[in-house]
């Protein structure tokens, strides 16, 4: 089928979208976390057409696998991984962002998408205390905010033995140092690797005792040359927080690099009461971030910060040709100040999210959020078959079922079979990590349409579940 003839068919097909949204929107506090359904195989569902259904057709066949078989990480019962719902603005917003189809890169379809990019990372680094004079630019992902940092810490540290990594390449570096606490993500270890700089080169050290941890880290920085130090702004498993200021001491103290993950933190600046975590963050040399956590935009909505405006257009800058000049320039686009030359125009959700709510918006959410997760952990620590791991800072909380008379090594296959089961029913959806070589459940509150209720409910499942399982 032509698209130019389609006669109408195309519209038929926004219209059925937008009515179906709605239609799901109003359902979305009871709709359940996963799927009760197995999707089939769609190799064999789907071969290679060669003559289309057509825009309406095609798009009732998406919509139906994704009401039958997506998980509903949109709504308020999603608790595993470290993921926000999409505010209704910022999902309106998304749909104007396709259909307008800006080219963000830089300037040549318009000022408008690199101006409203302007402006979003202008509102965030007044909300973390930065100067103007910061860099920001939207990227994918809090990996990707990771790369860019991390990318402008190695072309700096490079410059600081008179080598040019963007012009030379790596292969002239010694091994350079990578410093971090416990709460070093996964994902800042996958920068490391896709950088070349490999994951050997990153040290852990345990900052429970922060005096001895940075003692240690000091001492390993010392005569290291060149080195990155990470601190981590909000841990997977409570939110927790690594001291930025006195990482950021040991930093300048070491000649050292500091790059701030605030994937999941960094949205504690709207709150006054959980902002004091990031002291210290104006102090970094890059920050990493990522809307479509906690701030529920989203997904492709990750943040880089960057000090130095200049450092991150040597390491991005995009090699001159005649049709790129307005991208390479003495005022280049975003296409060389980040790593992704082809962008779509991200600013916007996240523009019209905080345009539509406002700070004191996003603080209430984040109030209600922290007042479910203190309802969920209240009846965890009444419960004599619960108890809670890490006490939580942020409204994500790790616990483990430890009903009395379990032996310790029947526990960890107990707190699988309970995550298992939870999810199995699609009710809601927890996680399952590690701590301290021990399997335990996790649940992130970051969505925007959670309430105390839901966390009250959610708890009443774990307790039936487990009381099912007579144990």
């Amino acid at each position: 089928m032509d698209p130019l003839y389609e006669n109408g068919l195309g519209r038929s097909a926004l219209e059925f979208v937008l009515a179906s949204t709605f239609e799901r929107q109003a359902k979305l506090p009871d709709l359940h976390a996963y799927s009760e359904r197995e999707l089939p195989d769609l190799i064999e569902e789907f071969p290679l057409p060669q003559y289309g259904i057509g825009s309406l057709g095609s798009v009732r066949t998406l919509w139906d696998l994704c009401n039958r078989y997506a998980a509903n990480t949109i709504g308020p019962r999603y608790f595993d991984f470290v993921i926000g719902g999409v505010l209704p603005a910022a999902l309106a917003a998304d749909w104007v962002t396709a259909t307008f189809d800006q080219n963000a890169a830089g300037r040549v379809t318009g000022d408008l998408a690199t101006e409203v990019e302007i402006l979003v990372m202008r509102w965030l680094k007044e909300l973390l205390g930065l100067t103007a004079d910061w860099h920001g630019v939207m990227v994918p992902s809090a990996t990707y905010g990771n790369v860019a940092g991390l990318a402008c810490a190695r072309q700096w540290c490079g410059q600081q033995i008179a080598i040019d990594v963007v012009m030379d390449g790596a292969r002239g570096l010694p091994p350079i140092k990578v410093v971090g606490s416990s709460f070093v993500h996964p994902s800042v270890e996958k920068a490391l690797q896709m950088l070349g700089m490999g994951r050997k080169c990153l040290t852990r050290f345990d900052l429970t005792d922060p005096d001895t941890g940075l003692a240690r880290m000091r001492e390993a920085l010392a005569d290291s040359g060149p080195a990155i130090v990470i601190a981590s702004a909000g841990e997977v498993n409570g939110g927790e927080f690594d001291p930025i200021t006195r990482l950021a001491q040991v930093a300048r103290e070491t000649g050292a690099w500091l790059h701030v993950d605030a994937a999941f933190g960094m949205i504690a600046a709207f709150d006054p009461n959980l902002a004091e975590n990031l002291d210290g963050i104006h102090l970094a040399d890059s920050i990493a971030a990522d809307g479509h956590k906690w701030l529920n935009v989203p997904y492709d909505s990750g943040f880089a910060l960057i000090r130095e405006k200049e450092i991150a257009n040597r390491t991005f800058g995009m090699p001159s040709a005649p049709y790129l000049e307005d991208l390479t320039g003495a005022s280049p686009g975003f296409a060389s100040l980040g790593p992704d030359a082809s962008r779509r125009a991200r600013a916007f959700p996240v523009f019209v999210a905080l345009l539509a709510y406002g700070t004191a918006g996003i603080r209430n959410m984040i109030k209600r959020q922290m007042k479910a997760i203190s309802r969920l952990v209240a009846l965890i620590d009444d419960s004599t078959d619960y108890r809670i791991l890490i006490r939580p800072t942020l409204p994500i909380v790790t616990f483990r079922a430890e009903p009395p008379g379990i032996l310790e090594d029947e526990l960890d296959e107990l707190n699988q079979a309970i995550a298992s089961k939870v999810n199995a029913t699609g009710h809601f959806a927890v996680g399952v990590t590690m701590v301290s070589g021990r399997k335990a459940l996790r649940v992130a509150l970051l969505n925007w349409g959670i309430t105390d209720v839901i966390a009250h409910e959610l708890f009443a499942e774990l307790s039936a579940t487990l009381a099912d399982m007579d144990v």
